[in-house]
């Protein structure tokens, strides 16, 4: 009898979960079902506008509706002329344009970045301007609106527009955090600003009293940056001490324990010799989804240290698969070499594969063992 509960619980489950992914925001959208999904949508921003949602709730409704898929253009569309009056419509299909501009760039630098992707980066915000400023005429609070507005034009955009939808948007609501949170986003070195220009308008987000959540969110902002564009170099005390700041700040936020955070302090416990305490952020860091080859490949390094092989394995296997030169070719190294301790045979065509990808990216160890076969 226990074991026919157990099976109706999650047979339960199962239907539960498949009928929430049938009837979510992103199944409407793909199923046409536009009034169904307009009306949601409309019932969610009136429902901010009355001040029933705040700013973060109001995001992660609307986040719903996203996956980067260029696919999904013409759904968006369709909605669109569904409902051509629509705020909520126009404001979904120009946040779609503005997250496929990001996606298309990429992450590297403007150097780093083929001018095929820049041009497809212009295309889609030269789709989401018009849609975003349309909107912002059809609502009484479209605080969104600017939201993205400010996005895109940290994008591709002037210093004008953006201080211009930053100022819509506090309007709007004062008490925001994502508006706040973008503005110190765009004050950060890489797009034109720098530390000095984001400490100083942190201090006049503490001069305005917000929520101590909230500005230890955007304190967040600053102190990852500074973090990852200077631990690299650094002691290992002053790593220690910065990523162990950063863990605190993110209990101050709300958030749980980045993995950078841990990642972070968890090598620089190694480097002074706390390998207990290194350890234990690897624990940490196997209950967490890792998708960084930075992290991956430390992890797979510190375990090869510690003999722990059937631990670095995996690690080094996905950091591999991420593009890590360095792991790529410790991968190709163990199985051309063969590892018995983790059940890896010797095969030197397979091995070589990883190889040639370190070589490369200009990985000397993998270049100097291409030689000299």
């Amino acid at each position: 009898m226990r074991q026919i509960l157990c099976c109706l619980v999650l047979a339960l489950l199962v239907q539960a979960c498949t009928s929430h992914a049938q009837t979510g925001p992103l199944a409407l959208l793909k199923s046409g079902k536009y009034a169904e999904l307009d009306t949601h949508y409309a019932s969610v921003q009136k429902r901010y506008e009355t001040g029933a949602l705040h700013d973060e709730e109001l995001y992660t409704e609307f986040r719903a509706l996203y996956e980067d898929a260029a696919a999904n253009e013409p759904y968006f569309s369709a909605w669109v002329e569904a409902f051509p009056k629509s705020y909520v419509a126009r404001l979904a299909r120009g946040t779609y344009y503005y997250r496929m501009a990001w996606f298309v760039r990429g992450e590297k630098s403007i150097r780093e970045t083929p001018p095929g992707q820049l041009q497809q980066m212009q295309r889609y915000a030269a789709l989401a301007r018009p849609d975003l400023v349309a909107s912002f005429e059809m609502t009484r609070k479209p605080y969104l609106t600017a939201l993205y507005m400010l996005n895109l034009t940290t994008l591709a955009g002037s210093k004008e527009e953006r201080q211009k939808w930053f100022e819509i948007g506090t309007r709007i609501d004062p008490q925001n955090l994502f508006v706040r949170q973008r503005w110190m986003f765009g004050l950060q070195p890489r797009w034109g600003g720098s530390y000095e220009q984001m400490a100083e308008f942190l201090a006049d987000c503490e001069r305005q009293h917000l929520p101590e959540r909230t500005l230890a969110k955007l304190r967040l902002v600053m102190m990852r940056d500074i973090a990852e564009e200077t631990s690299q170099g650094a002691p290992a005390q002053q790593r220690y001490a910065m990523w162990g700041e950063i863990l605190h700040v993110e209990t101050l936020a709300d958030e749980p324990p980045s993995p950078n955070a841990v990642m972070g302090r968890a090598r620089a416990a190694w480097d002074m010799n706390r390998r207990a305490e290194a350890d234990e952020g690897l624990e940490q860091l196997e209950t967490m989804r890792i998708d960084s080859a930075w992290i991956l490949s430390t992890m797979g390094w510190m375990y090869t240290q510690e003999n722990r092989l059937q631990e670095a394995w995996p690690a080094l296997r996905r950091a591999a698969e991420l593009d890590d030169a360095w792991s790529q070719f410790a991968v190709g190294k163990t199985i051309y070499q063969g590892c018995a301790d983790i059940n890896v045979p010797a095969d030197r065509e397979a091995g070589l594969v990883w190889i040639r990808r370190a070589a490369n990216q200009h990985f000397g160890e993998a270049e100097d063992f291409l030689r000299q076969q």
